[in-house]
């Protein structure tokens, strides 16, 4: 299995990228890595960490599995961060010179999981700031918005606007956002503005997903609005993904109840730079490889 070897990203790729907020890479990741991403998803479904949940509401058919930081604790999740071409696909998108990873984490939808994905933005949720964030969602099935597929708002990554940040409106589904506080955050939300109620409005907005194969690979601005029907097909929807930053990017400290904690002190300060190492225990640096 070749260490960082990436596909092909074309300029025009990246334009495509800033414009939209999203592009679709196909076949980003070979099978072997498909494999790997697979074998270590069905192991988390079967064997959840502490911060695993299901985010099916009480009653609602189907399981909604969601888990993070995978990396610190399984070694294919840790190869998967430190040798595969995520961390150089993110580079290229992000145009930056230094990638460090900020969690992984496991979303699936299994059979006939009615748990829609509520329309949301990353950035407010995440503890990151600045344009140079990036989120990869890698399918590991054959999807389609039938079975759950991503939908994204083309270009609302260039509103302007924060989000207020939302879950599925149910705490007791969320272990996986307890984790450490760090300092106290100076990080100003309170120009935060309610998400559209896109049921309603959803004619109003350019809305795009894709239809995705095993190893294919959706990247997306941390501003961009998005969300995701259940799954109403007999099969999985399993997917694997990241959170990066690049040089330019700034550690945030998230102290609501509704934003994704470390999952333990990174012992930085809100607003610091994160770390130029790939040893860092909780933001590693995963591009360039190496010391």
């Amino acid at each position: 299995m070749a260490t960082m070897l990436a596909p092909a990203v074309a300029e025009a790729d990246v334009a495509a990228y800033e414009r939209h907020g999203f592009f679709l890479l196909k076949r980003a990741f070979a099978p072997e890595w498909v494999d790997l991403m697979t074998r270590g998803v069905d192991e988390i479904l079967d064997r959840p960490t502490a911060r695993g949940a299901n985010l099916s509401g009480e009653g609602v058919p189907g399981r909604f599995a969601y888990d993070n930081y995978l990396w610190v604790d399984h070694s294919d999740f840790r190869r998967l961060a430190f040798e595969s071409p995520a961390g150089a696909i993110a580079a290229r998108f992000m145009r930056a010179k230094r990638v460090n990873l900020i969690y992984d984490f496991v979303l699936v939808k299994e059979p006939y999981a009615r748990q829609e994905t509520r329309w949301h933005q990353d950035i407010p949720g995440n503890p990151c700031e600045g344009r140079q964030t990036l989120g990869m969602w890698i399918s590991l099935d054959h999807v389609t918005r039938d079975s759950g597929a991503v939908e994204w708002v083309r270009g609302s990554h260039k509103w302007g606007k924060r989000f207020v940040a939302t879950t599925t409106g149910d705490p007791k589904r969320h272990k996986f956002l307890t984790g450490a506080n760090g300092e106290t955050a100076t990080t100003d939300d309170s120009d935060a503005v309610p998400i559209p109620d896109m049921a309603k409005e959803r004619g109003s907005y350019d809305i795009v997903s894709f239809e995705t194969e095993p190893g294919d690979a959706i990247v997306a601005s941390l501003w961009l609005l998005h969300g995701a029907p259940g799954n109403a097909t007999p099969r999985r929807r399993r997917a694997f993904g990241y959170r990066f930053a690049g040089e330019d990017a700034t550690y945030a400290v998230r102290t609501a109840a509704r934003t994704i904690k470390p999952y333990t002190d990174p012992r930085l300060a809100d607003g610091a730079a994160f770390p130029d190492d790939p040893r860092h225990p909780v933001f590693p640096r995963i591009f360039p490889p190496g010391a």
